[in-house]
């Protein structure tokens, strides 16, 4: 096949199961319109492989007469339309085919696919405006494979959960995951439903992952072979979307030994708080009931956010909620559903709301901004070697001094297995309620950095910056659980101390992440070297009229060096003298 087929050529491997729900979970007369990646979806639309493997051979007999290639498949009689080769541009293209069904009179509905990358474009913002404007027929699906061409997601946009993007034009939006093809069809059916009925577009983020490089030319520097293996050997038929879960259950006939509801919107700073109410409240209302009708005990998580200013202290009895003032729709919501699970004469045979006061611990990347002090900081001081805290706009709190009751994550999961154990037996009794989940000891934000400077082996530097005008009332600045109520209740477990906690968080998950930290230098040097390279290729085009061939030795040097960096503390060199290593090459390039 050399030299026969010509230009680019994205696969779809890896992906597949977006392709396969939404086919199922549409008619075949709903136009799809996509990017350059568009082998999969053509095939599942129901364009031929003789017809798809023609186009790519560039014959008359291919899909587009043999003038699209690889990135520009067409099928007008399966209702294919592209294939596209500008990032983004098909995103205002889908909105235009749904128009023109609109128009038209039909119930078709359009499926608009972009990937991550393309979310970055302005043509969204502009086709999302007139989508809802005019409420039409389009389901906006993007398909997050983490890396858009070569760049991870979190080095490109503050917010990373694009389906929020839907947000801001009062758009539904969802995360679906993108390889499970159950959850894909599910997810698409709804908002194609929705779309037919005329309630107007949808945006569903597929969380995906694809397994081969952005094209055949891509060398993967960004990425290990072992996270693509990773990827491969995960098991994904056992998540379930939410919105799903309980048809999931009894379809399956699933029995269900404890209910733990943690799911839950919880962005302080989004005002919004209808779309705090649709999880926080009115699902959970729904898993309340699940667990009636099959005698099943519920615990689920509530916030010390409801306690707002606490003017009316921190204690968990069950009079407080009612005189509670929360002071953001987030602790609004959750305070609602502790008030209206108290007021329930049916309930499950145990229930605990679980008030968590500032949690922080392993795993919480998918957290955005919500994750906790001591990820960001610990993120911020290897970047910039200090920290940023907001100042005190209240006389009686010194910069730094705000208090608030930090608990660890694994203690968070040892008291609800506890709990769990102990409504599980017959002999060991909790009664049901809410209670708190901190430590009972309030410490400040101060405290939190020096212990995360203290786990690097640092010296802390710590810079204030002003708190944003819009949360300055909104802000807590004390918090420290009555522990009391869940000590009666029979757990005597010691909690971690701050310094503890974060001290075994940083040194043995955030600073051990590896695999992490090395993407993220071999990101920066990939980027640049891709950059001299591009400018080189184009200054020797334009003096000699000839294609700039990269010499080989650049690549293996280029290799070898990445192989350097990734087994580096195997060879006793640090990630300082690693990265020096990287930028010497890149200097080198640059001389060349």
């Amino acid at each position: 096949m050399a030299g026969k087929i010509r230009g680019f050529f994205h696969a779809y491997i890896g992906q597949e199961a977006i392709a396969a729900g939404c086919m199922t979970a549409t008619n075949h007369d709903d136009p799809f319109i996509t990017g350059y990646r568009d082998h999969g979806l053509a095939l599942a639309k129901g364009t031929s492989a003789n017809a798809c493997m023609a186009e790519l051979y560039g014959k008359a007999t291919g899909c587009a007469k043999g003038k699209g290639g690889s990135m520009h498949f067409f099928d007008v009689e399966n209702r294919f339309f592209g294939g596209h080769g500008l990032v983004g541009a098909q995103i205002g293209t889908g909105a235009g085919l749904a128009f023109a069904e609109q128009y038209k009179g039909t119930d078709n509905v359009c499926l608009t696919f972009f990937g991550d990358g393309a979310a970055r474009q302005g043509m969204l913002h502009e086709a999302f405006n007139l989508a809802m404007l005019w409420k039409l027929p389009v389901v906006f699906i993007c398909e997050n494979n983490g890396y858009a061409m070569g760049t991870s997601i979190e080095r490109t946009s503050n917010v990373i959960d694009i389906y929020k993007l839907a947000d801001a034009y009062d758009m539904p939006g969802d995360k679906v995951d993108g390889m499970n093809a159950e959850a894909v069809h599910e997810s698409v059916a709804r908002a194609v439903k929705r779309a037919r009925e005329g309630e107007g577009p949808t945006l569903l983020e597929m969380k995906t992952y694809r397994y081969k490089g952005h094209s055949i030319s891509d060398p993967q520097k960004y990425r290990s072979k072992e996270e693509v293996e990773e990827y491969k050997a995960k098991e994904y038929t056992d998540i379930v979307e939410r919105i799903s879960l309980f048809d999931w259950l009894q379809r399956h006939n699933t029995k269900v030994d404890c209910f733990i509801h943690l799911g839950a919107r919880t962005d302080t700073t989004e005002f919004n708080y209808a779309i705090h109410e649709e999880l926080n409240v009115e699902y959970s209302k729904k898993v309340w009931q699940y667990c009636i009708d099959n005698n099943v005990p519920l615990i689920y998580a509530s916030s010390a956010a409801t306690y707002g200013a606490g003017e009316f202290g921190y204690d968990d009895n069950h009079e407080v909620p009612f005189k509670l003032q929360p002071l953001n729709p987030y602790g609004v919501s959750k305070n609602e559903f502790d008030k209206w699970a108290l007021q329930q004469n049916n309930h499950p045979p145990f229930w605990a709301g679980l008030k968590f006061f500032n949690v922080y611990g392993p795993n919480e990347y998918h957290k955005g901004r919500m994750a906790s002090v001591i990820w960001h900081s610990f993120n911020q001081i290897k970047k910039d070697g200090f920290v940023k805290l907001f100042k005190s706009h209240r006389p009686d709190f010194e910069d730094g001094k705000q208090l608030r009751d930090f608990i660890y994550v694994k203690d968070l999961v040892s008291v609800i297995l506890w709990m769990m154990e102990k409504v599980s037996s017959e002999q060991l009794i909790v009664n049901s309620g809410l209670y708190n989940l901190g430590t009972g000891i309030a410490r400040s934000f101060e405290d939190l950095v020096k212990a995360t400077f203290a786990g690097l082996d640092l010296q802390s530097k710590i810079q204030f910056i002003d708190m944003p005008l819009d949360i300055r009332d909104k802000y807590q600045y004390f918090t420290e659980a009555n522990m009391q109520k869940l000590k009666d209740a029979g757990y005597n477990k010691p909690f971690y101390s701050l310094e503890d906690g974060v001290g075994d968080y940083v040194r043995n998950y955030l600073n051990k992440d590896k695999k992490n930290e090395l993407h993220r230098i071999l990101d920066n040097a990939n980027e640049e070297l891709t950059n001299i390279l591009m400018e080189a290729a184009i200054e020797y085009k334009a003096e000699t009229e000839e294609e700039f061939i990269v010499p080989q030795e650049w690549i293996d040097e280029a290799e070898q060096r990445s192989a350097d960096l990734r087994s580096g503390r195997d060879k006793g060199l640090t990630l300082e003298e690693s990265l020096k290593q990287i930028d010497d090459m890149l200097k080198n390039r640059r001389s060349a």
